[in-house]
C-alpha cells in the first residue's frame, strides 16, 4: 500500500482550478501530452494479466495434468510452463519500455511547461510597479519563482498523472474481479467506502495544512533573506533578540503546520490499512470456503487475491 498525500494546489485555489490554468501550456505540447496519457494508461493495466498466469499454473500444472492450454493451444506441462515464462518475460519487457517512455515523456512535458511558467512569471514580475518591489520580500519572491513552481511540477506528475493511473487501475481491476467472481468482488469492495469517506473528508484538510505550511515557509524565507542581507543594520540597532524571537515564532508555526499535516495523513493511512485488511480477510475467508465447496479453484482464489491486492495499493 502506498498512501500518498494529495498534492496541494500552489495557492488557495482548488486542484481542478490549477489544472485548468495549466491546460493552455499543455496544449502547446499536445503530442507529448497524448503520449504521456497513453503510456500512463498502459502502465495502469499492464499487470492485470499476471494473476491469470498464476491461476493457470495452479489449476493445470500443479494438478499434474498431462496437458494444458495456453492461448488456445494444447501443450505439455513443461511446454506450458515455458510459455508462461516467455509471456511473463515479454510482459515485463513491455512494462519496462513503457515505464521508461512514461517517465521521460512526462518529465519532458513537465519541465517545458515549468520553463514557460517561469518565463511568464518573470515577465509579469518585470511589469509590476516600483511600489511592489519596495514592499516585497526578496526571499518570498524567490520562493515563488522556484519552490512554488516546482510544486506545480509535482502536481502535474504526482497529481494529475497518478490520479489518472489510479482511476484506470481501480476501474479495470473492479471490472475484472466482478467478471471473475461477482459475489466475492462485492464483498471485497465493501472496504472501499470506508477509505473513500476518509479520503473525501481528510483530503481538504491535508491540502489546507500543506498550503499553510508553504505560506509560512515563504514568510520564513523572506525574513531570513532580509535579516541576513541587513545583518549590519540589525547589529547596529541591537535587534538580535527581537529578530530571534520573530524567527522562533515563524519556525514554531511552520512546525505546527507540518505536524498537523502528518497527523491528518496518519489518520488517512490508518483507515486505508484497515480497508486493505478488511478486503484481504474477506477474500481469504469467503474464497477459501468457496474452494472447500468446490465452486472455486485454488488458482481462481489466488488470482482473485492478487487482483484484490492490485485494487488497493493505488488508494
Amino acid at each position: 500500500m502506498s498512501e500518498r498525500t494529495p498534492p496541494a494546489a500552489p495557492s488557495g485555489r482548488t486542484l481542478r482550478a490549477e489544472i485548468a490554468r495549466l491546460l493552455p501550456y499543455a496544449r502547446r505540447h499536445a503530442a507529448l501530452f497524448v503520449a504521456t496519457i497513453g503510456a500512463s494508461v498502459l502502465l495502469a493495466v499492464i499487470d492485470i494479466p499476471i494473476p491469470f498466469f498464476l491461476k493457470k499454473v495452479l489449476d493445470a500444472v500443479l494438478k499434474h495434468h498431462e496437458s494444458a492450454r495456453l492461448f488456445g493451444r494444447e501443450l505439455t506441462p513443461r511446454s506450458f510452463l515455458l510459455g508462461i515464462f516467455a509471456s511473463l518475460l515479454a510482459l515485463a519487457a513491455l512494462k519496462a519500455v513503457t515505464l521508461y517512455v512514461q517517465r521521460v515523456v512526462s518529465e519532458t512535458i513537465g519541465q517545458r511547461m515549468i520553463q514557460e511558467l517561469r518565463l511568464d512569471l518573470y515577465a509579469h514580475l518585470q511589469s509590476l510597479s516600483m511600489g511592489f518591489f519596495k514592499g516585497a520580500r526578496t526571499g518570498r519572491v524567490m520562493l515563488r519563482m522556484m519552490g512554488d513552481i516546482n510544486a506545480v511540477l509535482d502536481m502535474i506528475t504526482d497529481g494529475f498523472l497518478r490520479t489518472l493511473m489510479d482511476i484506470v487501475t481501480i476501474s479495470a481491476v473492479t471490472i475484472t474481479i466482478l467478471v471473475l467472481n461477482a459475489k466475492l468482488a462485492l464483498l471485497v469492495l465493501a472496504g472501499l467506502p470506508l477509505y473513500a469517506w476518509a479520503f473525501l473528508r481528510l483530503s481538504p484538510e491535508l491540502r489546507e495544512t500543506g498550503r499553510l505550511a508553504r505560506r509560512e515557509r515563504s514568510e520564513l524565507s523572506g525574513h531570513l533573506q532580509e535579516t541576513i542581507a541587513g545583518a549590519a543594520v540589525v547589529k547596529a540597532f541591537a535587534q538580535e533578540p527581537t529578530e530571534k524571537l520573530r524567527l522562533a515564532s515563524q519556525t514554531e508555526r511552520l512546525r505546527d503546520h507540518l505536524i498537523d499535516k502528518a497527523r491528518i495523513g496518519g489518520r488517512l493511512s490508518a483507515l486505508a490499512h484497515l480497508a486493505i485488511a478488511l478486503g484481504g480477510a474477506l477474500t481469504l475467508w469467503i474464497g477459501g470456503n468457496a474452494v472447500i465447496d468446490g465452486t472455486m479453484t485454488k488458482g481462481g482464489l489466488m488470482a482473485f487475491y492478487a487482483l484484490a491486492v492490485m485494487l488497493f495499493p493505488p488508494m
